[in-house]
């Protein structure tokens, strides 16, 4: 039991569930959950790894117009020290057969570790309610993805890759990142030269 409920409560709280659920896509809702489920299935295929899975629910009140869409996707490799999560949420309010308005908010988790190594990162993305509108020949769920998939390039890996490569991701930003004292109760030792030079006279002792 208490395996099974620490198991939700994870699943909750980090939108894992959704892959266990089956992607929650019969989680009822009217007309336009049932359109925005057949697009997102295509989505999901194109744009996110095996490990993932959504769910579009209504999001309450008497009006099938207001939806939620949530997504979730994980990838883990233990043989190279690192796994990663992406779970975003979206508020749909669908305005007519081509419009709609969307918003929502993206958390990113990422843990690097190796030999005593432990560095993790967890940021928060809000992304401010827009207005959309179908292109011609397509409808408000075609809008509302293609929303979707403008801000995870742009603002949300594009921002991470503009924080990594502009320099403000400096060792100084690293170091915060990381516990001044971790489980050796040693102090990290952020001389990357002694570190290389150490590793240097370890290895030409094994030849």
């Amino acid at each position: 039991p208490f395996i099974a409920e620490t198991r939700r409560l994870y699943g909750e709280q980090t939108g894992s569930r959704l892959i266990a659920d089956g992607s929650g896509r019969d989680s009822g809702g009217g007309e336009k959950c049932a359109e925005l489920r057949s697009k997102m299935d295509g989505y999901m295929a194109s744009n996110y790894c095996a490990s993932s899975g959504y769910a579009v629910s209504p999001a309450g009140g008497a009006s099938d117009d207001s939806l939620t869409l949530e997504v979730y996707a994980e990838k883990a490799s233990a043989s190279n020290c690192h796994s990663g999560s992406w779970h975003a949420t979206y508020a749909v309010q669908v305005l007519s057969s081509t419009s709609a308005t969307i918003g929502g908010t993206v958390r990113l988790r990422s843990h690097e570790y190796e030999d005593m190594a432990n560095v993790q990162l967890s940021a928060t993305h809000g992304l401010e309610e827009v207005t959309v509108s179908a292109r011609a020949g397509q409808d408000w769920a075609d809008a509302v993805l293609s929303q979707i998939q403008k801000w995870e390039r742009d603002d949300v890996q594009g921002y991470l890759a503009r924080l990594y490569d502009s320099g403000r991701m400096n060792d100084v930003m690293l170091r915060s990142m990381r516990r001044v004292l971790p489980v050796t109760r040693t102090r990290m030792d952020w001389n990357m030269g002694g570190h290389r030079l150490v590793r240097t006279l370890n290895d030409t002792k094994t030849k």
